[in-house]
């Protein structure tokens, strides 16, 4: 099998498990507990719906709830939850995103974007946008935002504004693109900061579940990924020590324990083949030399 269908194989028995998550008691009642604090059990079976409809990991903060006193709950999408729910939609072309600044040469010409600008020296941050473009669409969707709508002159708003306001222009985007999906929900960047984040060391505090029974993470799987490309390590291989180690199936079974051990394992053994590699490539590169004439007198057997 190739790596592209290794690939798909592993997202799908990963989607299979986020969907055991919203199934599980254990996992609903931690779930409740760290991401659906307050909320009646009416909007946590919001939540819930919203969990199975788009095989969302609240473990990873792609999807959660807040609930603000007596007001109504609201659910809240992180940037990546957005982009893996919408990659997962059969409609889904692709979509892109980009910052504006006043230096730029943009406009909206016959429903496309026309974007240009040069690294250096590109002004003031003015707003950004994004476009979603689905395979039953002739046009893409379009949103443009505006920065003074929603900086907050605080936190990531101040040190990172254009990463700050790009991911409120691709939940919108997004939502727009697909409303039966994301209707209601909001992306954490849309709301001041004091309402809409959680912040991540109460979270991880919250959490009672330990890592041995939390599923692997799409960034450790990302890492494993970079591994094996570096070191040419095929999937077979990789699958073949998962049974030796873990006397488990697959990538997508490890827990994040599992795979927090595999990833020492696997960088030892990168960093031991990449040095034999460069050790018998230096002695090839040494045989195939001439030897060097020695300008000293007794190396030369000269009296």
């Amino acid at each position: 099998m190739d790596t592209q269908l290794q690939q798909i194989a592993l997202a799908e028995r990963m989607q299979t498990k986020v969907l055991a998550l919203w199934e599980d008691e254990k996992s609903l009642k931690e779930i409740r507990k760290a991401y659906a604090k307050g909320a009646t059990d009416t909007e946590f079976q919001m939540l819930i719906e919203m969990g199975r409809s788009t095989a969302l990991n609240p473990f990873l903060r792609e999807v959660w709830l807040v609930k603000y006193g007596n007001g109504a709950a609201q659910i809240f999408i992180g940037r990546d939850g957005y982009r893996i729910a919408a990659q997962r939609q059969p409609d889904y072309d692709y979509h892109l995103v980009d910052a504006v600044y006043s230096n730029d040469k943009f406009q909206m010409w016959n429903g496309e974007v026309q974007h240009q600008y040069e690294i250096a020296n590109r002004g003031n941050l003015v707003g950004a946008y994004c476009v979603v473009k689905r395979k039953s669409a002739t046009r893409t969707m379009y949103v443009f935002v505006e920065l003074k709508e929603y900086d907050l002159k605080q936190g990531l708003w101040k040190s990172k504004p254009a990463t700050m306001i790009k991911k409120v222009a691709e939940a919108q985007a997004i939502r727009m693109a697909f409303q039966s999906t994301f209707a209601g929900t909001y992306g954490e960047e849309e709301l001041p900061e004091e309402k809409s984040r959680i912040r991540d060391a109460e979270l991880v505090d919250s959490i009672d579940m330990p890592k041995s029974e939390l599923m692997i993470t799409e960034e450790q799987v990302s890492k494993i990924d970079d591994l094996m490309m570096l070191g040419d390590i095929s999937y077979e291989r990789i699958n073949a020590a998962i049974k030796q180690f873990y006397k488990k199936e697959a990538l997508a079974d490890l827990t994040m324990a599992d795979a927090d051990n595999f990833i020492i394992r696997l960088e030892k053994r990168v960093q031991n083949e990449l040095s034999q590699n460069q050790n018998t490539a230096s002695v090839i590169d040494h045989a195939d030399k001439p030897a060097e004439k020695s300008e000293n007198p007794k190396e030369m057997g000269a009296n």
